[in-house]
């Protein structure tokens, strides 16, 4: 048997998180060209914070753990262009955090953390679909 309540609340989170989709596949692009950009930046970790709290009350740990991720790291960039720093630094820093590698393949630390973004939703979504549909 089905519980209604519980098909209710995954019918919104599954509309909340196309929302969330939607910020997200329009800021990261903006994001990349311009990392500096604490629109973006704050608009990609409110995203990343919201699948956070919504994982975390329908119980989607795979979900609460990768947007936890995501959002601590833009957190921390967010923080640092609040403080006037620059985004470059705060960038390698958050790519440690994370377990990236700042250098590798002579990439810069913005297009690996872009990709590591970009991954992120894409799982995201993978994620959603499992667990919502």
């Amino acid at each position: 048997m089905v519980n209604l309540d519980s098909e209710k609340y995954r019918q919104i989170f599954w509309e909340d998180a196309q929302n969330q989709f939607d910020i997200l596949k329009v800021q990261i692009p903006l994001f990349e060209e311009d990392p500096g950009n604490a629109k973006s930046t704050e608009s990609i970790y409110r995203a990343f914070h919201s699948f956070k709290g919504m994982a975390a009350l329908m119980k989607y740990d795979e979900i609460f753990s990768l947007a936890r991720d995501a959002a601590d790291a833009m957190n921390l960039l967010r923080k640092s262009l609040e403080e006037g720093g620059e985004p470059g630094t705060a960038i390698v820093r958050a790519n440690r955090r994370l377990g990236l590698s700042p250098g590798e393949e002579g990439r810069d630390g913005v297009s690996i953390f872009v990709e590591y973004l970009r991954k992120s939703l894409a799982e995201l979504e993978k994620l959603v679909a499992k667990n919502c549909r």
